[in-house]
């Protein structure tokens, strides 16, 4: 499990997200990120990489992401084959940034290998779509019925309402254990905060 992302709020940082954590073998854990839920685009998003069915596809674009197939030319995942020139131009891709001058290749593709193979650069380049095959477990501070109902089809949820009563009893049992900045403090001063 990879700690909890707490701190973003964006389609493209969630996108950037769910593409560089893309691996069967991780969790990835979304907690109290509920602006994400009432955004039309992160909804979308989440609706593929939540879903447990077969469509998992995510996609996203930005002025940063490209076709998959260029941008696994960048990133040396496939070669620049006669064939790949051709997917490229059916999706009215400019291949003149590929053209060499003395064995070289243009800046143009230079710098747009390095913003594919640096995600982390403000300007890296993504591509606009991928199949995600990670797991991730969303905890949210809604209730049900205010969680998109695309959402709440293709996953599995579990809905915790507490009375105020169970809280109190929860605290409670929690009291002997907590401690604040590393401070144990007498059990009469947690009762009395309480």
């Amino acid at each position: 499990i990879i700690p909890p992302f707490k701190n973003f709020s964006t389609a493209s940082a969630l996108f950037k997200t769910l593409f560089m954590h893309n691996d069967p073998d991780k969790v990835l854990v979304f907690d109290d990120l509920d602006t994400l839920l009432q955004d039309p685009v992160c909804t979308r998003m989440l609706k593929g990489a939540l879903d447990s069915g077969e469509n998992t596809e995510v996609a996203y674009i930005s002025k940063n992401n490209v076709e998959p197939i260029l941008y696994d030319v960048l990133t040396e995942k496939k070669q620049l084959t006669a064939e790949v020139i051709n997917q490229l131009e059916k999706l009215k891709i400019s291949t003149s940034i590929f053209e060499t001058e003395h064995g070289q290749h243009s800046k143009a593709y230079n710098q747009m290998k390095q913003r594919a193979l640096n995600p982390d650069l403000p300007n890296a380049i993504f591509p606009n779509k991928f199949d995600f095959i990670g797991r991730v477990i969303f905890i949210s501070n809604f209730y049900l019925d205010q969680i998109p109902g695309s959402i709440v089809s293709r996953n599995a949820f579990i809905e915790v309402n507490l009375t105020l009563e169970q809280i109190i009893k929860r605290i409670e049992k929690a009291l002997p254990d907590i401690e604040i900045n590393g401070i144990k403090y007498d059990m009469k001063i947690k009762k009395e905060a309480m």
